[in-house]
């Protein structure tokens, strides 16, 4: 009698515990904004994005010290992909991307390039 009464407090304190945790579903699309994603090759080519709270975004492509790309904007994003409205470029850039958990795939013109989170 007295193992059936701890068994059914030890499954009434499990189901009260588990039942009492909130889990907030985070998007990629927030997982992606909220870190800055990083990577360097072979030949010292540096790569990193990062995103303000603004809705902006900047693609920073780092080469030599004459060679360096910033692609930056507004930017618009869902939950496989984003646009980086660039207004000194005169173009919006449509990137594809995948997340797995601190590995971040780019995809644009069918090229992939993988970041890390920084």
């Amino acid at each position: 009698m007295i193992k059936n009464t701890i068994k059914i407090i030890g499954c009434i304190a499990c189901c009260f515990f588990l039942f009492s945790c909130s889990y907030v579903e985070q998007s990629y699309a927030d997982e992606l904004t909220s870190n800055i994603w990083y990577a360097e090759n072979e030949s010292e080519t540096k790569v990193e994005l990062s995103f303000t709270e603004d809705n902006r975004a900047e693609l920073k492509i780092e080469g030599d010290a004459d060679n360096t790309c910033i692609i930056s904007g507004v930017c618009v994003l869902n939950e496989s992909s984003f646009v980086i409205s660039d207004t000194t470029m005169a173009k919006n850039i449509s990137i594809d991307y995948k997340l797995y958990g601190s590995k971040l795939e780019l995809t644009y013109m069918g090229e992939t390039l993988t970041l890390f989170k920084k």
